[in-house]
């Protein structure tokens, strides 16, 4: 009879098999459906004249994307221009979380000394925002996703490496990539209308629509630069420091990231 010790090294093995199936597979189905299509207007009239097809296609590459640390700005402003404001942020949601989830298990279960070593390297004093997460999983999670002080595709690889519970991570992550999501969609959206504009497509809807769509714009990057900056101030008093000096501070004895990688080899 296995050990617990082989049975949980078993476990680790399938999830890591299932990992590197999923994203050959997926890789392997975008190549193929997206195949001859060369510029980015046939991309966008592929996805207008096929929007069930298209919504599958961009959610795999959207979730594919993010596991490999591609910008997902890109696919959110591209989601406006192809879909609707309703149904682009939508799809963009549902391949923002299928992807930061995949992230964040290939961070834990495939890459996990690897995460571990550079975050050490990059942000000496991590062990600092672990012990947080550790202390208030849901709330610093939620604060870290609603805040740009760590890049959305490697915090996903962090967390991955941190204290957090898989349903923690899950669930705040979920919640806490809603405002951006809108945000970059609504450009994107906005985008597409001022080139129809201007190519001709479609007449202008008087100097006071375009007026206000870009005026929106604006707003809603005030707003998200405000809430960054509250919960920014947030996160700080949940650990007692300031955040940003916790994430400029580098280098450092070895002692010192030797204790970081304890912190952050701790799974809850």
């Amino acid at each position: 009879m296995a050990t617990p010790q082989e049975r949980r090294q078993l476990t680790k093995s399938l999830v890591r098999l299932t990992l590197l199936l999923v994203l050959v597979g997926t890789a392997i189905a975008l190549t193929g459906m997206l195949h001859g299509l060369r510029h980015p207007e046939d991309w966008l009239q592929w996805f207008e004249d096929n929007p069930k097809e298209g919504a599958g296609v961009f959610i795999l590459g959207y979730t594919i994307s993010t596991v490999l640390l591609v910008p997902g700005v890109i696919f959110n402003l591209f989601a406006g221009m192809a879909f609707s404001l309703l149904w682009g942020s939508f799809c963009t949601w549902v391949g923002t979380v299928l992807g930061q989830t995949l992230a964040f298990l290939t961070a834990r279960y495939l890459l996990r000394e690897l995460v571990v070593s550079l975050t050490s390297e990059r942000y000496s004093a991590w062990s600092a925002v672990d012990e947080a997460i550790s202390r208030e999983s849901w709330k610093v999670v939620s604060l870290l996703r609603l805040s740009i002080v760590v890049p959305y595709n490697f915090l996903n690889y962090m967390l991955g490496a941190s204290s957090v519970g898989f349903v923690q991570y899950t669930v705040a992550s979920a919640l806490g990539v809603i405002p951006s999501t809108i945000l970059f969609v609504y450009i994107g959206s906005i985008t597409r209308d001022i080139g129809r504009v201007l190519s001709g497509d479609v007449p202008v809807a008087g100097p006071l629509g375009l007026f206000v769509g870009i005026v929106g714009v604006f707003i809603l990057l005030g707003v998200a630069w405000h809430i960054a900056r509250i919960t920014k101030s947030a996160i700080s008093d949940v650990m007692g420091k300031d955040l940003d000096h916790v994430l400029e501070e580098e280098g450092g004895d070895e002692g010192g990231q030797q204790e970081e990688e304890v912190a952050l080899t701790t799974i809850s």
